[in-house]
């Protein structure tokens, strides 16, 4: 629209006064598009100083598994035990018969004791109660059968012959949450808790269910309680780190995660959880040791690298981080977070047409033509 116009007024031969106002408004209109580009750099240097090279990778939050609980040590039996007895024998009183008038009574064959036709009894069989034990039993079967609403059954029928059967609630509540059932999987370990405050496997169960179904206060009470009783599970620190540092509880994340690292130096996780709370609570001297660890294990995890090249840079070991950022970018090209943390370390190091380069190929990966 505005060129269409300058081309009629040229053609009509505006002059003077006018011709300046239009010149004026043409060379306006040219500047658009470099007040536009300019405007997308200044944007982009906003984002590097203020977040860009700030950008720190979350730590990771997976809870770990833990192992299932053992059934009890017994032998099953069916649901019903039959026994056989030997039929009874009824045996007729001796029928006597008047012999013949003789001298002497003797007895002869058709004399002998006459026995009727013997009867055969019936094989009776004796039904023996089932016990709790004997559902117990036979709910561990089914629910290694994977007949997990069966199983659960049987450990109900157990419960009900025996409300304090502490390994039956915990079969349940295995039971119930591997239908899917967690509320009831629950209830189940707390009552298991209840009958034994110091059983710790069912104290990792509940807090690692509590934890799934974001209960995270109740989730920290448990874990708490079981490292009160067991301080030599690795795992467990290490949940409870993800929870602290999901609450930014900063500090006790790093102290739950030394503690896992204490028990497993190898805790590959760890390190790098760790790494990450030190570098939230700007310990870089720490985050630096513990990502150059967990590369000892894993050369290659581009996580831990660039972790590593953000404390570097905060702690202002610009070279060291061009150094890790240019190892990232040999493995992935595109890595768009290294470019612009080597584009920062470049800047402040003076090195400005190579900081330059960086943030263009950080736009063109970030904002494709």
């Amino acid at each position: 629209m505005p060129v269409r116009m300058l081309n009629v007024i040229f053609k009509k031969g505006i002059r003077g006064k006018n011709m300046k106002k239009i010149n004026y408004h043409f060379e306006f209109l040219l500047g658009l598009k470099s007040v536009y580009r300019c405007t997308i750099f200044l944007t982009c240097c906003f984002v590097i100083v203020n977040l860009g090279c700030g950008k720190k990778e979350g730590p990771v939050t997976e809870i770990i598994e833990i192992e299932r609980i053992e059934t009890m040590d017994a032998t099953p039996v069916p649901y019903a035990v039959a026994t056989s007895t030997k039929p009874h024998e009824d045996i007729k009183p001796i029928i006597e018969e008047k012999a013949p008038k003789t001298t002497t009574e003797s007895i002869s064959a058709k004399q002998q004791i006459i026995i009727d036709e013997k009867q055969q009894a019936e094989q009776t069989i004796q039904e023996k109660p089932l016990t709790a034990v004997d559902y117990y039993n036979k709910g561990s079967e089914l629910f290694h059968q994977g007949l997990t609403e069966e199983s659960i059954e049987a450990f109900n029928q157990a419960i009900n012959l025996d409300p304090t059967m502490k390994e039956a609630f915990e079969m349940l509540a295995l039971s119930y949450n591997k239908s899917g059932k967690t509320n009831e999987a629950i209830a189940c370990f707390k009552k298991v808790i209840e009958l034994d405050p110091d059983d710790t496997k069912s104290l990792l169960e509940l807090g690692t269910l509590y934890y799934k179904k974001r209960l995270i206060d109740d989730a920290v009470i448990a874990f708490e309680k079981y490292v009160s009783l067991d301080q030599n599970n690795a795992n467990v620190y290490y949940n409870m780190g993800c929870i602290y540092g999901e609450k930014n509880e900063i500090d006790k994340a790093i102290e739950a995660y030394r503690m896992a690292l204490t028990i497993n130096p190898n805790h590959t996780k760890t390190y790098y959880n760790i790494g990450v709370a030190y570098n939230m609570a700007e310990r870089f001297d720490e985050a630096i040791e513990a990502f150059k660890k967990l590369l000892d294990i894993e050369p290659e995890n581009h996580d831990a690298l660039y972790n590593l090249g953000f404390a570097y840079n905060k702690k202002g070991l610009y070279n060291e981080s061009v150094d890790i950022c240019q190892k990232l970018i040999e493995l992935n090209p595109e890595n768009t977070n290294a470019h612009l943390l080597l584009g920062d370390s470049y800047n402040k190091l003076g090195k400005h047409e190579e900081a330059k380069k960086e943030f263009d190929i950080y736009k063109e990966l970030v904002f494709p033509k």
